[in-house]
């Protein structure tokens, strides 16, 4: 026999036999003898009794059975087996075994006729006196049982070890966060600096980082999309790859191949069956953790406080090595079908509940793969939305029917994932109430300006104890679109209590003298509930679908802002400790100044210099946010510094007197990320922690992301990399 490791070089070798081999099978000894007698009768008991009861009623079947077992197995093992047989037959026919017609001695053996393979034996020829298999038949029984075993055996091993896989990686995740929170509380809140350690540690560290966890995984794209799809970081795509050669490695490891296969003669057909089910196997123990890393509300997340786009990725990649497993179990299957019984057989199955579910499986899983591509989630994202929900609760449905022919025992795995799914619904629904316990949805106030070409979305707070984090996201559901169940995440700007002002009061960028803002008392403004009522505040670019449709609704009244209804879902998202850093660089586009708007409480009174780097198209869009969103104790400070990089046609002074704003620059040139980078970089000295903050388009997240990974080679500074993700 063979153990085989790759499929195509299986080949066949025939042991030696012998009575101490045949006693190597173990358990499979005893079913062996089984198997080799199962279809012989004997003519001391009814050719109607079922074989169980023929075992317990026949004499001669008894003894050949217990002649069998002594001859091969050894007289332990033939004794184990007489016991449990007299058990079993005291249960099923009333009465103890009767007793053996058996000569142990060697010349009654060799006296007694030998059964062969291939003979004919049945009810049609009983016997009339004790056999026992001849060597050859026994020795193929017991090694067609031992490769059974032995590839069921691997099917359920590398099944789990999927599992164990992602839950060492959700584990070193998980210390990982033990560790730096423990890092955190012995440096206590308010210290920055870390203890100094050796210049080869820092070296390691900073290679760790410049070769594993920061840099794309090929090229620099790594937010931008590359062929349609999306690539992970270096990190991300390293455990991914490691993912994808176990299950290759465990696809072609763990079959046993013989010469002599009594349930499949052909080494052709053993290579097919074995392979087709355990590719089958192992697709359907990934959908687990399909479900898992597909949700919300994933605990894993909790667990590592890594950002939901990095399980996106692993709900992705584990998806479709899956969508491959289950394309090879089932043309594998067909294969073998047509290989062993023909195409009448093959037809015949597809009128059975099993496999015409299977392979309706197969083709939503290949749907499902073929409409999650990057460029259909990011352009037509509410159709993708509601072809993956649909075809996943059809495929959970297809599968428990592929499965039924198990009789429960894979059901397990069907209902795991709807367990997963019931869970981040409730959990969804909680985060609802807890928003606003009182009715749920809260109201909102809605603007658009077509020279800022931003829609600023002021939802109000329920509850005034209600605190948002910087750095979190809310999904908003808007109860007055004609889409009223889809949900889309945005991340906080701001959170006040205090009414806002319209843009239309808003003063020119850089006045030196800021408007005053309304306080809640009073009286005036959108969105308040009360005195003292606080609000969120998202800025959110229009672009397609659920954007472009919020655009509408809040253009509907231009001279003042619109009040909406809208459920908030949340918060997501973790809060990066910013405030000990030493130094902080914010690079935005566009809206997603949000990011640094979210933190800049968190860092005002931390003692960090901070410096936000803006690149922004409209420069109505600029004043608006340095005016009213901007807190007034951050301008003038000389540990913050603005940087716009805006049209030319943008005016750098007042109209009004000429000064420039203080603490605001103004740049009418393309952000330089490289040179913002490299001059952060230099300007920390040893033993600083500098962070820098990527958020807005996908272009600058990754080039800032190159530009850290370049910076890291020749840099002092403990630096680290945070990218605006959810």
């Amino acid at each position: 026999m063979l153990r085989a490791a790759l499929l195509p070089c299986l080949l066949l070798s025939t042991p030696s036999v012998s009575t101490a081999a045949a006693r190597g099978h173990g358990d499979n000894c005893a079913r062996a003898c089984d198997k080799c007698l199962q279809p012989v009768r004997f003519n001391d008991s009814l050719p109607t009794d079922p074989a169980a009861v023929h075992l317990c009623r026949s004499r001669l079947a008894l003894s050949s059975r217990h002649l069998c077992l002594q001859n091969y197995c050894g007289p332990e093992a033939a004794g184990l087996a007489l016991g449990a047989w007299n058990a079993t037959c005291s249960e099923l026919v009333g009465s103890p075994l009767p007793p053996l017609l058996v000569n142990h001695s060697r010349e009654a053996l060799a006296r007694l006729p030998r059964i062969h393979k291939g003979d004919a034996l049945g009810a049609d020829g009983p016997l009339v006196e004790a056999v026992i298999p001849s060597a050859g038949f026994f020795r193929a029984w017991a090694e067609t049982l031992d490769s059974v075993d032995f590839v069921k055996r691997h099917h359920s091993l590398y099944a789990l070890a999927t599992g164990l896989f992602w839950a060492g990686v959700v584990l070193i995740g998980f210390v990982h966060k033990l560790c730096l929170a423990f890092s955190r509380m012995r440096r206590g809140r308010h210290q920055r600096r870390p203890p100094s350690t050796p210049r080869l540690v820092d070296a390691g560290r900073r290679w760790f980082q410049r070769n594993v966890t920061i840099p794309a995984a090929f090229g620099y794209r790594c937010a931008e999309a590359v062929w349609w799809a999306s690539i992970p970081p270096r990190m991300q795509a390293m455990t991914i790859a490691v993912f994808l050669l176990m299950n290759l490695f465990f696809g072609v490891h763990g079959y046993m191949i013989v010469s002599e296969n009594m349930y499949l003669p052909s080494w052709e057909q053993q290579v097919l069956r074995y392979a087709s089910d355990r590719m089958g196997i192992m697709a359907f123990a990934n959908f687990p953790l399909i479900w898992l890393f597909g949700m919300r509300n994933n605990v894993a997340i909790w667990l590592t406080g890594w950002s939901a786009q990095t399980y996106n990725h692993f709900h992705r990649w584990v998806a479709r090595a899956a969508t491959l497993q289950a394309l090879v179990h089932a043309f594998g299957y067909t294969a073998f079908i047509l290989r062993s019984h023909g195409w009448k057989s093959l037809l015949w199955l597809y009128s059975t509940l099993f496999f015409s579910a299977g392979q309706v499986a197969a083709v939503l899983m290949c749907a499902l793969v073929a409409c999650s591509f990057c460029w259909i989630r990011r352009r037509h994202y509410e159709t993708f939305l509601v072809l993956h929900i649909g075809m996943s609760v059809l495929l959970l449905v297809a599968m428990l029917g592929h499965v039924s022919i198990f009789h429960g025992r894979l059901n397990s795995l069907f209902w795991i994932p709807v367990y997963i799914w019931v869970l981040d619904r409730s959990i969804r629904l909680l985060r609802l109430i807890a928003f606003n316990p009182l009715r749920i949805y809260a109201d909102a106030y809605a603007s658009f300006s077509a020279e800022t070409n931003i829609v600023r979305l002021n939802v109000s707070i329920g509850k005034g104890t209600y605190k948002v984090r910087p750095g979190t996201y809310y999904y908003l559901t808007l109860l007055e679109d004609a889409h009223f169940w889809e949900s889309h995440p945005f991340s906080v700007a701001s959170v006040s209590s205090h009414s806002l002002k319209s843009t239309d009061e808003l003063s020119p960028l850089l006045t030196a003298e800021r408007p005053r803002r309304l306080e809640a008392g009073d009286g005036s403004g959108p969105g308040r509930r009360g005195r003292g009522g606080k609000q969120m505040t998202f800025l959110i670019r229009p672009y397609n679908g659920f954007t472009k449709r919020l655009k509408r609704l809040a253009s509907d009244e231009p001279s003042s802002p619109v009040r909406l209804r809208v459920f908030v879902e949340g918060p997501y998202g973790h809060t990066t400790a910013l405030d000990r850093y030493d130094r902080v660089v914010f690079l935005a586009g566009g809206s997603g100044v949000s990011v640094f708007l979210s933190y800049q409480r968190l860092l005002a009174g931390s003692g960090s210099a901070v410096q936000l780097h803006w690149a922004v198209r409209e420069p109505a869009f600029a004043t608006e946010v340095l005016a009213t969103d901007m807190d007034e104790d951050w301008i003038g400070r000389e540990d913050f510094s603005v940087d716009l990089y805006v049209p030319a046609s943008m005016p750098a002074t007042d109209a009004a007197d000429g000064r420039p704003r203080a603490g605001v620059r103004h740049h009418a040139t393309r952000l330089d990320v490289d040179t913002v980078v490299q001059t952060a970089v230099a300007a920390a000295g040893r033993g600083q922690r500098l962070c820098v903050v990527a958020c807005g388009p996908s272009s600058i997240k990754d080039e800032t992301r190159a530009a850290v990974v370049a910076a890291l080679r020749g840099a002092e500074c403990r630096l680290d990399f945070v990218e605006e993700s959810w």
